[in-house]
């Protein structure tokens, strides 16, 4: 849809903004606000009783607010009175995943924030949720982006924040381009919420598909038999189960190179971790490399084709994939496990059994360390994997790879057109709030 322009323009003064509406003004941040405070609870510590905190990870919908909610003891809200919420506030992470922000309604009266979160209150002639949409532009995003600092967990100071010059319209035209925002990006939502079910049911048939596939076979007609293993279930009466350690070479994974991140190079040979292991193959566009001599001094975590890599720690743990062939050399990090299979078991049918829902869901019940997610050699080893004849394995594999493509390029498809939308709604709402569309009718030219 191509919305209508302003009659009168005029030059902003700001280079990424380029011209605004005749009659908007330009000012900074802190001109439109009354408090703006980022020092909210640092440690907390937990209590069921005690009041809510909302944290940075929760801004991205107040649902997710109401859903992951901590509490911390009272004594500390007392100690930050300052950052406790009256409601009507705009809220942003200037900690960590900067950038995100929310408007939090008066039902959040009484609530506390982390450290990583900005509470900002904004002067009674400034509608808060038109000033929410301007943080959530494009323009906004990139000073964000321009202007922080660069540490382990990425800051942003409050007083650079106050110093970012804004666009600004009279108070009705605000609330005018609020309106005409929060129906058009509802719209968009509707449309994003129903790829992502569509995405989220090609997964589970996917996965339905994979896990009668590893534990049934494909003959419907076949004789079955209980496998010991509660999980698994009934197999085919000629399978056997077997504990993984006794159909692999190698279980193993890499180290973190001397000097972390510093030594990675331009060009040279794959680091692959975590990042780069995916149910549909490996992801190579962010990929590390490093030199020889490191490669060669990692010599007992060089990979080579048919090589099965699980992720064993962090929010990807479980994830799986297989070295191709005639990928070349590589070597992974401790994030990321080698399993190397003896002839018995074909690679392609493991990586397909670890995939599956009910390796999965063993995996999520098997982490270990109560800070950091983990699996260890020893679990992993000990993994019992159902172990058809080679020739039925390399059978299953095949088709799996068959039918799991065809499921692949339609998530791609719906996730394309996901990103699609979240562009369509990010544009708009940067070309409302900087003026280079006339949305006050909400109507198309």
């Amino acid at each position: 849809m191509k919305y209508k322009q302003y009659q009168k323009y005029k030059d902003s003064g700001i280079e990424w903004i380029g011209e605004i509406p005749e009659k908007w003004i330009i000012s900074k941040f802190n001109y439109i606000v009354s408090k703006s405070i980022s020092y909210g609870v640092l440690v907390p510590e937990w209590d069921d009783n005690g009041v809510p905190m909302i944290r940075s990870g929760e801004l991205e919908t107040i649902e997710g607010i109401e859903r992951n909610i901590g509490k911390i003891l009272p004594s500390l809200d007392e100690k930050f009175q300052k950052t406790r919420l009256e409601g009507d506030e705009i809220l942003l992470t200037v900690v960590g995943s900067l950038g995100q922000t929310n408007l939090v309604p008066k039902k959040f009266a009484g609530y506390n924030v982390s450290r990583a979160v900005a509470v900002i209150r904004l002067k009674a002639k400034f509608y808060p949720k038109f000033f929410m949409y301007v943080i959530k532009s494009n323009y906004f995003q990139n000073m964000i982006e321009v202007n922080k600092i660069k540490t382990a967990q990425p800051l942003i100071n409050i007083k650079v924040i106050n110093k970012i010059l804004l666009p600004i319209p009279e108070f009705s035209e605000q609330k005018q381009i609020t309106d005409f925002i929060d129906k058009e990006t509802t719209q968009l939502d509707n449309l994003i919420s129903k790829s992502q079910s569509q995405i989220n049911l090609l997964q589970e048939k996917r996965q339905a598909l994979i896990n009668h596939a590893v534990t049934n076979g494909l003959d419907p007609t076949v004789t079955m038999k209980d496998s010991g293993v509660e999980w698994i279930g009934e197999i085919p009466e000629h399978w056997e189960v077997r504990k993984l350690k006794f159909m692999t070479k190698k279980i193993n994974s890499g180290i973190t190179p001397q000097g972390g991140s510093t030594i990675y190079e331009d060009e040279g040979i794959p680091l692959l971790r975590s990042q780069n292991i995916h149910f549909d193959g490996l992801h190579l566009d962010n990929v590390a490399y490093i030199n020889k001599e490191i490669h060669d001094e990692m010599k007992n975590s060089k990979i080579i084709e048919n090589d099965v890599l699980l992720n064993i720690t962090g929010a990807s743990i479980g994830r799986c994939t297989i070295i191709p062939n005639k990928f070349g050399e590589g070597n992974v990090n401790q994030h990321v496990c080698i399993i190397r299979c003896l002839n018995m078991l074909d690679p392609y049918f493991l990586k397909h059994f670890l995939s599956s829902k009910i390796m999965q869901n063993l995996i999520s019940s098997s982490q270990v360390g109560a800070s950091r997610e983990g699996l260890t050699f020893f679990e992993i080893s000990n993994f019992l994997t159902p172990n058809p004849p080679k020739s039925e394995q390399k059978q299953i594999s095949d088709f799996l790879d068959k039918q799991t493509a065809q499921f692949d390029e339609l998530i791609a498809k719906s996730k394309q057109q996901i990103n699609f939308l979240q562009e369509k709604r990010q544009a708009l709402i940067t070309a409302a709030v900087t003026g280079k569309i006339d949305v006050r009718n909400g109507i198309a030219a």
